[in-house]
């Protein structure tokens, strides 16, 4: 169970409530962008099976995103994008590759570690305005990671696997951590520089 097990549907309710009170601009869901021409745009594709089955064993069905699309040439460090209450959109040939390939150098379990960070921030309505929506779509993310999101993203991560979660985030991805930025709608990894060979001798 996550430490705070009603955080997030709380997040979820309050974001609801602030709708109702809001009236006109991008509150309505009516004015939001749809999620066909967010995925049209992006030219998202399903994402492969093994990390379907481990989205859908760590979201909440009831607040949480509902589908993970992969995505390809992301801007700058972006490697995650987030339509709340919608979709998590993973931009898997950036983050899979080698760093001396030109990627981000995150293994399988490291991606499934950054969807379950993508799944903590994915409650609530999509707010996202018809018009203009990319931009705040693709705002790249500025603010680091806190202990207690990231204690919380191990709580989702461990939904699908509760043995392992622990030491993942404890110990082997405590280097991914440092890396991950958010924003409002996505998740950034500030890249590792390719040494020459030679530095690395």
């Amino acid at each position: 169970m996550l430490k705070n097990p009603g955080a997030v549907t709380k997040l979820g309710k309050q974001a609801d409530t602030e709708e109702k009170k809001e009236a006109g601009g991008t509150s309505s869901t009516s004015d939001a962008v749809d999620a066909d021409t967010v995925s049209n745009t992006l030219g998202a594709v399903n994402s492969w099976e093994n990390y379907t089955a481990a989205f859908n064993k760590m979201r909440d069905p009831s607040t949480q995103a509902k589908e993970l699309k992969f995505v390809s040439n992301s801007p700058g460090n972006q490697v995650i994008y987030i339509v709340p209450g919608k979709t998590i959109y993973v931009d898997y040939n950036k983050l899979a590759p080698k760093v001396e390939d030109g990627g981000y150098g995150v293994d399988e379990e490291g991606i499934k570690a950054l969807i379950a960070l993508a799944l903590l921030r994915s409650p609530g309505p999509n707010k996202l305005p018809k018009t203009g929506w990319e931009e705040q779509l693709r705002a790249e993310g500025t603010q680091a990671v806190s202990e207690a999101d990231w204690d919380q993203a191990r709580e989702i991560f461990a939904r699908f696997d509760e043995e392992n979660a622990p030491g993942l985030f404890n110990n082997r991805m405590a280097a991914l951590k440092k890396r991950v930025k958010t924003g409002p709608y996505s998740i950034s990894l500030e890249k590792i520089r390719n040494q020459p060979a030679r530095d690395r001798e």
